[in-house]
Order: structure tokens, then C-alpha cells, then sequence
């Protein structure tokens, strides 16, 4: 067993700007907030603090802007003794931000201006490939060029790493890479645009993943729980039940936890159980990052 698994994180970083309000505006409507926070963010660095707390060795590949929003990003990821080599500074674009609107029933709006998360380019993989000979595991999402996306899963399947893929936002993908992606972490919605179906089933979404070239499909449904496949067929695991104040990372820090447990020598329903409960103490709490819990707690 591994206790220290090798995760390496290719993905986005932004600046959240977190409003707190009642309830989300209207079109044309001005309301009072009732707070305002700015938290590190944006999905692959959600996951490689998620994954770095939950006590892997994590590394990543990434851009961000030369402002404070940049200076104060790569503090917050050295400050989780995350490895930044990988991470390039890029001149005349801004870093990447999220407005992000969270009202009091704990839904969150999102809207991403990626910045310098798109000038993560196929460069930046071939100037950091000792990350990738050095890592187990590699994690990858879509707020990045898919072009990116796709040469590095390409790398990592060439010296027989583990790639799990978030594909969030979701983009149209070029079905060659489904048989190189060991583990598929979707929500509901992701499910539905990738399999281009209105399929409400989600035993059903699952096995259309399944069918379509995807090895292991771990479908996320929110407070319902998640689903994936075994040998036996579809299992089904409730969410746990708890206080929702926000759900923004929710998601990363289910990815990250999953990646960790798994790459400790965990099975896929081990992993996943540890990842629901990382995600249930998630939403208990404000922000991105701020929110992911560590081991001890789960």
C-alpha cells in the first residue's frame, strides 16, 4: 500500500469573489448582500488541495497571471505544501476568477472568466514531463484547453499512469480518448450532454456511459448519493445527510478525496465512501478551498 500516493493535478486556478445573498437577482434587479469573501478556487486547484489534505503528494501544472491574485493563489497552494514547478506566470492576461453567487438555500451561480487558464497549452506538458513519469495518479478537468487535456492523458497513458477525469465544463470530446480514462467522475447533468441523452434513469445514465467506451463511471446526483459500476452491475451509495450552507466544491473535494484513497490501495467502493463523506463535511461549509476538509476529519 502507498501511503503517500503521487498525484499530479493539471487543471485550472481562479480566485473565487463570493457573494453571500438571499436569494440570486434578477435580470435588471440590484439587491443587498449580506457577504463578500475571496477564496482560492477554480476545479483542478479544488482538487489538488482536496487530494494534498487528505495526505497525498501532490503536484501541478497550471497558469497563472503575474498580479496579486496570482501571488496570492501560488501562496495559498505552497502554503499546502503542493509542488507549484509546474505552474507558469504569464504576462498581459489576468489570473483566473470566479463570481460566484451562494444564496440561502446553498445553490451556488458560477460564472468563470478563465484567464490565463487559457494559456495552459500542450507546452506547458511537454516542459513539466518529469511530473509525469514522477506521479501514480493524474487528475484533469475542462477548465482548461481540451487540447491540453487530451495530450496529457496521452503521456500519462504512454507510461501506464491512472487518469481520472472530471470533464466539467463540459465540452465535446473525441470518443479515441474514452478507453484511456480509468475513472469517469461526472455529475448528473455532465452524464446526460456526454451521452447526448435526456435519460432521467440513473442506473440507466450510467450504463449508457458504459456503453459508450467509458471503463469505470462514478455519477454524482447531489444530496441523492452516487452511482457507479462493479462486476455485479450498478451500486448505488446514498449521500450523507447533513446542514447544506454551500456546495460550491463539493465536487473537487469528492475528486480529490477519491484519487487519494484510491492510490492509497483502497478499491473503488472504499474510496468512494471516503469521498462522500469529504464532499458531505464540504457543503457544510463557505467557499473553495477554505471548505475541504483534511483526513482526520473524515
Amino acid at each position: 500500500m502507498n501511503e503517500n500516493p503521487k498525484i499530479l493535478v493539471v487543471g485550472s486556478i481562479n480566485m473565487d469573489l463570493v457573494t453571500i445573498t438571499k436569494r440570486t437577482p434578477a435580470i435588471g434587479e440590484t439587491i443587498i448582500g449580506k457577504d463578500f469573501k475571496m477564496i482560492p478556487g477554480g476545479k483542478g486547484a479544488n482538487q489538488a488541495v482536496a487530494a494534498a489534505r487528505m495526505g497525498a503528494e501532490v503536484a501541478f501544472i497550471g497558469c497563472v497571471g503575474d498580479d496579486i491574485y496570482g501571488d496570492k493563489l501560488l501562496e495559498a497552494l505552497r502554503d499546502e505544501s503542493i509542488n507549484i514547478n509546474g505552474i507558469t506566470r504569464v504576462n498581459n492576461i489576468p489570473t483566473g476568477i470566479a463570481n460566484i453567487i451562494v444564496d440561502e438555500k446553498a445553490n451556488n451561480s458560477i460564472i468563470v472568466v478563465p484567464g490565463a487558464n487559457s494559456k495552459v497549452h500542450a507546452e506547458n506538458i511537454n516542459a513539466n514531463m518529469e511530473l509525469i513519469d514522477w506521479c501514480d495518479i493524474i487528475i484533469l478537468q475542462l477548465e482548461i484547453p481540451l487540447e491540453t487535456v487530451m495530450k496529457c492523458i496521452e503521456e500519462g497513458k504512454k507510461r501506464g499512469k491512472t487518469i481520472i477525469f472530471n470533464p466539467a465544463p463540459v465540452q465535446k470530446l473525441n470518443e479515441e480518448i474514452f478507453k484511456y480514462i480509468d475513472y469517469l467522475i461526472v455529475n448528473e447533468i455532465e452524464a446526460k450532454q456526454i451521452s447526448e441523452t435526456d435519460e432521467e434513469d440513473h442506473f440507466k445514465l450510467v450504463e449508457k456511459l458504459l456503453n459508450i467506451g467509458f471503463r469505470n463511471v462514478i455519477m454524482t446526483v447531489g444530496e441523492k448519493g452516487v452511482l457507479f459500476n462493479e462486476n455485479s452491475g450498478i451500486k448505488y451509495i446514498p449521500a450523507i445527510k447533513v446542514n447544506a450552507i454551500d456546495t460550491t466544491a463539493a465536487g473537487d473535494s469528492f475528486v480529490g478525496t477519491f484519487a487519494t484513497s484510491l492510490g492509497n490501495g483502497a478499491d473503488k467502493d472504499i474510496s468512494i465512501h471516503d469521498a462522500v463523506r469529504a464532499a458531505a463535511i464540504t457543503v457544510t461549509r463557505i467557499g473553495a478551498q477554505s471548505s475541504l476538509p483534511y483526513k482526520n476529519e473524515i
